[in-house]
């Protein structure tokens, strides 16, 4: 009976001994991954994140991170990366890493990534079921042509937002404590975007340590790959105003501008953008102070001290805005497609561009009996010399409201075109 009880209380203290054991893992801090950063397909070659902690704090020495991908996405799985020589990375004391998984054949056009958050002592290799099997943690990015990158990692939960300090008694100024507005480029030592150089996040934090205590607001002139990097970090972690350039040069396809519109729209609207400039023209002091004989819009309905008035005024002043009858001119208003077409067409003839209209040119448009005429010469000459093209249903569309896309594209074909006659 006495061997009976003590076996009981055997099996009993080893019950409690799992259950705490169950007990103490379920409540022990569990490390995250999370990507702040991952490159579309052929505009990047690292992945930036940093590591958190569910339910607690832990140390970030403890972890490193391997990545590995597949070119074609459901196809073969291929790592360790960075390297088999260097097969992990280690985090930053504040958690951060930067892993580099583009090093040659196709990896930069990898469809889809791996980013694996993996024991220090771990050393991966080629088999990734071992990997796989170690991970603490995993995020999987999927990279598409037109440029989505969507990523799949368990959700960061985000700090509760206070409110606003509304006593706006004790805020200063910021004519208070002046800064500088300067230009800035990670590029250094050689390192060129015309040559796809990876420039390591921890060189764009290092560089944003010097400029801070000087610069409160930053010019960059370029909004994909590696440039994209740097706008969470400067906007997030240094509170800085941020000038994004949109460069435009003749030499780019059509289809990388478009893109870098499209990136620069997206960091818009995420918030990482104050100023968004389109080009590559420069603003001189003179320019602010000469006298440019601009005069207010003389429309009853545009108040003359709005923003657009003087733009508005010198546009009536030489015949190409013209208004809609008895001094209106709509501003508020959604603009057609033809109207759209109609004021570039002015606009390039005012400037010196001879556009003969040919309305013939219009019946190779199946809409075309729904163009107003004060809108076929513009759109008949414009056809003619391929700055319109139609849908694919071969129709013009004129009466459609323009889309900011479809003037974004107008306006890169009259680029274009006015730069080819120059």
């Amino acid at each position: 009976m006495r061997k009976i009880s003590a076996i009981s209380i055997s099996l009993v203290i080893a019950l409690l001994t799992i259950c705490a054991s169950i007990s103490l893992a379920a409540d022990s801090p569990k490390p995250r991954i999370a990507i702040d950063h991952a490159p579309a397909i052929e505009a990047g070659s690292t992945v930036d994140g940093h590591l958190w902690f569910e339910g607690g704090d832990g140390n970030y020495g403890d972890y490193a991170v391997t990545m590995a991908l597949e070119v074609t996405r459901g196809g073969t799985v291929w790592g360790p990366k960075p390297t088999y020589a260097n097969p992990s990375v280690e985090l930053n004391e504040d958690g951060r890493f930067s892993c580099l998984f583009v090093t040659g054949g196709l990896d930069l056009y990898a469809e889809r990534l791996y980013v694996y958050l993996i024991p220090k002592s771990f050393m991966p290799d080629s088999d990734i079921s071992r990997t796989e099997a170690a991970a603490l943690d995993k995020a999987i990015i999927d990279r598409y042509d037109d440029g989505r990158v969507e990523i799949e990692q368990t959700k960061e939960p985000q700090p509760p937002v206070t409110a606003p300090n509304t006593d706006f008694s004790q805020q200063k100024h910021p004519a208070d404590t002046p800064k500088l507005s300067i230009c800035y480029s990670p590029y250094t030592n050689g390192l060129s975007p015309e040559t796809n150089s990876i420039v390591p996040m921890e060189q764009m934090r290092w560089q944003l340590n010097l400029i801070y205590p000087y610069a409160d607001t930053i010019r960059l002139f370029g909004v994909s790959g590696e440039l994209e990097k740097i706008y969470r970090p400067a906007k997030e972690e240094y509170d800085m105003r941020i000038i994004a350039g949109c460069w435009i040069d003749g030499r780019y396809p059509e289809s990388q501008i478009f893109m870098e519109l499209d990136k620069l729209i997206e960091l818009a609207n995420n918030g990482y953008v104050d100023v968004a400039a389109v080009g590559s023209e420069t603003i001189y002091r003179n320019d602010f102070t000469k006298d440019t004989g601009r005069v207010s819009a003389t429309f009853a309905d545009v108040d003359p001290n709005i923003y657009y008035s003087f733009t508005m005024g010198s546009g009536q002043a030489a015949g190409l805005v013209l208004g809609v009858g008895g001094n209106m001119c709509l501003p508020d208003s959604d603009i057609t497609r033809q109207d759209m077409f109609t004021l570039i067409y002015r606009a390039l003839s005012y400037a010196g561009m001879d556009l003969p209209p040919d309305t013939g040119t219009l019946d190779r448009f199946g809409d075309n009996d729904q163009i107003a005429d004060y809108a076929k010469n513009a759109i008949s000459a414009m056809a003619e010399n391929g700055l319109i093209l139609g849908d694919h249903n071969g129709n013009v569309n004129p009466l459609n409201t323009a889309s900011r896309a479809e003037a974004a594209v107008m306006l890169y074909r009259v680029y274009r075109f006015v730069h080819d006659l120059t």
